[in-house]
């Protein structure tokens, strides 16, 4: 890691970078045209090299299913934010068990956005970014 935290190499980089990680390839198209004129999409399908790829292009908002093949998204939840405290994930999923939406924001998910969601709701997370030039 370098000198500069990670917020800061979010804030100053040209382009911001959304990563959009659901095995289902409906769901990845719908969140990343609905979100793309905030930033470069990333998608990914598998639970396993999502932790890598986050470090490699530190996204500055993370759409994350629960239910991945390879690993489960709380998993994953909890390795992002042990490399990246600060991290901008929104749980996405259709298990909007009540158990489901309260662990994933103890375990430091910024929010909770059940299936099926609209257009307004995924901009409206994506506004609140910190990070988002």
């Amino acid at each position: 890691m370098t000198d500069i935290s990670i917020q800061d190499q979010k804030k100053n980089r040209d382009e911001n970078v959304i990563m959009v990680a659901d095995d289902d390839m409906f769901t990845r198209t719908v969140i990343s045209k609905s979100v793309n004129q905030f930033g470069k999409v990333i998608e990914i399908f598998d639970g396993a090299v999502i932790v890598d790829t986050y470090k490699k292009v530190l996204p500055d908002i993370v759409f994350l299913d629960i239910h991945l093949p390879q690993r489960s998204g709380f998993e994953v939840l909890e390795d992002i934010k042990a490399f990246d405290e600060n991290c901008y994930i929104i749980m996405i999923s259709s298990d909007t068990e009540s158990g489901n939406v309260s662990k994933a924001i103890q375990m430091g998910a910024t929010e909770f956005v059940g299936k099926p969601f609209d257009r307004k709701k995924l901009e409206s997370t994506c506004k609140k970014c910190p990070t988002l030039n």
